[in-house]
């Protein structure tokens, strides 16, 4: 295919590339495939062939990845999405059943919600360990630079290979028998960077990123006076910088065994809406260490080791934010995990799984007020699951099902202090346990040919409070011990099939949660506390298709959902999430190759949505249409990418979309040699 595609894929019906050819180019945001694809080059070639697992290229490096069961319902986003996006927001916001939230550009918080979940019970993890932040429960993307990862894989709630949770698998970019380097300028002060390289054994990996902007977008403004108009206006907030650089080293003895040892640090502006030039900054560490092994026989008993480690640091000594209940905050915490499994991967009716795990975790946060009075509560978590799962499909493999559990005991130590000039006096001391677990069921077939396939799956999920929605985080968020776990259902029905040049799937989906936890206000005092909020349902229908020919190519993907608040108050009842919009799709037209040249066009819409549950008429935000120009060339190892943005200067009410606001630039360039192995 022409446009949109993945380094790390499947290509349905094309024949493998050898060590010395490009890798294909191919629909990537489409689900992935999984049907078989043959060994590359001579030393796989030469070796047997083991029962369920097929091959695929990752950097001209041959990894294994089990295939008993189809993928098609997975979304994976590969080098060709990330390279073409400023952050891996800008990526995630084309895939049909996501929604980004953001506040502020590169290295702005970021979160994601899948099919109107909340964001707090979507699982991140990188390389296989869960991504825990500093300050909420809820995930910041805004750390995790692009030109970082390899490959992002989105399951929604019943999705193949989850146990019902919605999860999003992000794995971090090596070079596995390449050499090569990018850089990236852009508008708004941007500025990216990476590099990677491998040794000709194949066993070793290093790969390094940095990158910074300015930040400094238009944002429209009322200068902090809503109800005088007469002095809004359009201005550029200062102090929105932003500067983030890590490494990754990855180690392979063997195709079977793996460790990937990832370090970063960020460091940003906090641009307040109501100062135009604060004072605050945020700065954060992360270190992470994961060892996994897992085998291609029929019977495989895989394992994993994992060690993670993060700190921050929140300073505002001159209150430029008017954040009186805070001045300064430091965090720090770590957790650790182990699993190990047994499996069987014979691609027939009795594969089943069998899996148990550890894991513990350790916060603590040093908070210091304008009055000298510093906060310190301190949380440990000790957690141990069992995981069983049954997969199965004919001998045809027109035919299957699965079933996957988890289930999950945790128990929390809590240590909550009060320093000042006094001394040290403990205020509180317990523990906290729960039952957490999820589901999912899904039944799938496929036609003869395999040009069609349909599927049905559901899932349930029960979720314990975590760490900051329970104890609160840095002196403005106050404890809750009361709170209730949220818990979810969701179902699916699919179909995605592919004749000749054209593809095309269909997903129709609902979900319903109940207790969800959000983030209050004290009244009218900057203080907050997370609470047990209204439940609501959620249903919708996300899609995609393309036409891929020697004269081009055309990509339609989007979705539409629809909320509905559970509540006992009558002026929420019925009404809409805020925020949520009902409409998102985006469309790209692409040129064919000329000379290594490929001239794309891209256009995405937003719909209107509500500030607020009450739904009234001042609460209407409205939509937007973007659109941009993308102009690649690539010839041998070097790729070179021009792109516009927002083209047409659209400007936002709403200061989460402001990153997007004004006429922007990009130019990328990428050297990319492939190694011969030894």
């Amino acid at each position: 295919m022409l446009v949109l595609g993945l380094t790390f894929s499947v290509l349905m019906g094309a024949p493998a590339a050898t060590a010395d050819e490009a890798v294909p180019v191919v629909d990537s945001l489409a689900p992935q495939a999984a049907l078989p694809v043959e060994p590359h080059g001579d030393a796989s070639a030469a070796a047997p062939r083991p029962t369920g697992v097929h091959f695929l290229r990752l950097d001209d490096r041959t990894v294994q990845e089990h295939a008993s069961q189809d993928r098609s319902d997975v979304r994976v986003l590969g080098r060709q999405e990330l390279s073409q996006a400023s952050t891996l927001a800008d990526v995630l916001a084309l895939v049909p059943g996501v929604e980004v939230r953001r506040m502020g550009g590169l290295g702005g918080f970021s979160e994601i919600q899948l099919r109107q979940c909340p964001s707090q019970q979507v699982r991140v993890t990188v390389d296989g360990i869960t991504l825990r932040d500093d300050g909420s429960s809820r995930s910041d993307l805004g750390g995790l630079s692009a030109e970082s990862l390899e490959k992002v894989e989105v399951l929604q709630g019943a999705t193949t290979g989850g146990d019902g949770r919605p999860e999003l698998r992000l794995t971090t970019r090596q070079g596995w028998n390449r050499l090569g380097g990018s850089l990236t300028m852009g508008s708004f002060g941007e500025r990216q960077a990476g590099a990677w390289w491998g040794d000709s054994s194949g066993q070793w990996s290093l790969s390094a990123w940095g990158q910074t902007a300015e930040n400094d977008w238009p944002f429209l403004w009322d200068h902090g006076t809503p109800l005088n108009p007469k002095d809004d206006g359009t201005v550029r907030l200062s102090n929105n910088d932003y500067t983030g650089y890590g490494a990754s080293l990855g180690w392979r003895p063997t195709s079977h065994l793996q460790a990937v040892l990832r370090a970063d640090r960020s460091d940003k502006g906090i641009t307040g809406l109501y100062t135009a030039n604060p004072t605050a900054r945020y700065a954060r560490t992360n270190g992470q260490l994961s060892l996994d092994s897992r085998g291609d026989g029929e019977w495989d008993v895989p394992w994993q080791v994992a060690l993670r480690l993060h700190a921050s640091r929140w300073r505002d000594s001159a209150g430029g934010l008017d954040y009186r209940s805070n001045l300064e905050a430091e965090d720090f915490g770590w957790n650790g995990s182990g699993s190990v499994g047994l499996v069987r991967q014979a691609d027939g009716w009795l594969d089943g799984q069998l899996r148990l795990g550890f894991s513990h975790e350790e916060n603590a946060w040093k908070t210091t007020t304008p009055l000298k009075v510093r906060l310190t509560p301190e949380a440990s978590r000790d957690g141990a699951f069992l995981a069983a799962g049954w997969n199965g499909q004919n001998l045809s493999k027109t035919f299957g099902a699965s079933l996957q559990g988890r289930v999950e005991l945790l128990r929390d130590g809590r240590n909550v202090e009060v320093s000042s000039l006094d001394g040290i006096a403990p205020i509180a001391d317990s523990a906290w346990s729960a039952w957490t677990g999820d589901q999912q069921a899904r039944l799938w077939v496929r036609s003869p040919g395999r040009a069609v396939q349909a599927w049905v799956s559901g899932s349930h999920t029960l979720r314990a409070p975590d760490f900051h929605e329970i104890y609160g985080d840095n002196g403005s968020t106050f404890a809750n011990y009361r709170l209730d776990p949220e818990e979810s259902w969701t179902g699916e029905l699919g179909v995605r099939g592919g004749f000749g040049p054209f593809t095309a799937g269909l997903q129709p989906w609902f979900g319903l949660y109940k207790k969800p936890i959000r983030r209050e206000m004290i009244g009218a005092s900057l203080v907050s506390r997370y609470e047990n909020d209204s439940g609501y349902a959620a249903r919708g229908l996300d899609g995609d298709a393309a036409v891929c020919t020697r004269l081009g190519s055309v990509r339609l993907q989007g979705g539409y959902s629809l909320t509905s608040i559970r509540s006992d108050y009558a002026a929420y009842r019925g009404k809409e999430l805020d925020r949520s919009p009902r409409w998102r799709w985006n469309g790209t037209i692409s040129s064919p190759v000329w000379q290594g040249f490929q001239l794309e066009g891209v256009t995405t819409y937003v719909s209107s949505s509500w500030s607020s549950a009450l739904n009234g008429p001042s609460d209407r935000l409205d939509g937007h249409t973007l659109h941009g120009l993308r102009l690649s060339w690539r010839r041998g190892p070097f790729t070179v990418l021009v792109q516009g943005d927002n083209l047409t200067n659209e400007e936002f009410e709403e200061f989460a979309d402001a990153p997007l606001a004004g006429r922007s630039w990009r130019v990328r360039i990428e050297w990319n040699q492939p190694k011969e192995t030894k």
